[in-house]
């Protein structure tokens, strides 16, 4: 994640058992200026020179796609084609590159929800829709048939314990730069 610093991605890395300068392939995603951290734009972009642990590497770019959805409380998947209007929830680096990739899966956003980058969720951030009969987490309310709530596979996790019947977690897939 380039949108932490390189020295908060060594940490987490090591907290996992991992070495940086053992790394022998990086996945870059979202790196560019508008969303990496300084720090790798120093580190890894100066000057078209990488640090001494990427040049062993092989460095590849890549973006998501959208393709699916699991539904947070039955388990259910389901092909994101099948879902005409929903209501997109993001506490990512870049909500609308989430919401613009369901967009173009086809789904109109009746709304959007942004929340901080790393947020730490709980049921009072959904007023309403934590309720079951909402179609709105921004605290409106609808008709009995709620909306669809499509949340990035990053933010439900966070919010299983409390999920409503109508939550789903976004699935991707990797599409990898020309040439990579």
């Amino acid at each position: 994640d380039a949108g932490l610093s390189p020295r908060a991605v060594r940490g987490r890395l090591a907290a996992l058992g991992y070495d940086l300068a053992e790394t022998s392939d990086v996945l870059f995603t979202h790196f560019d200026r508008d969303h990496a951290q300084p720090g790798w734009t120093r580190v890894a972009l100066a000057d078209g020179m990488l640090p001494v642990w990427a040049r062993r590497s092989t460095v590849l770019q890549f973006g998501l796609r959208p393709v699916r959805a699991v539904n947070l409380r039955s388990g259910e998947p389901r092909d994101l084609s099948t879902f005409g209007s929903a209501i997109a929830v993001a506490g990512i680096g870049n909500p609308a590159r989430f919401f613009d990739g369901l967009r173009y899966a086809g789904i109109h956003l009746a709304a959007t929800r942004v929340f901080p980058d790393h947020h730490a969720y709980s049921p009072t951030d959904f007023p309403v829709a934590a309720g079951g009969g909402s179609t709105s987490p921004a605290g409106a309310t609808g008709d009995a048939v709620a909306v669809p709530v499509l949340m990035t596979a990053k933010d439900a996790v966070k919010c299983v314990e409390f999920a409503a019947d109508h939550w789903w977690s976004v699935e991707v897939d990797v599409a990898f730069a020309p040439g990579d």
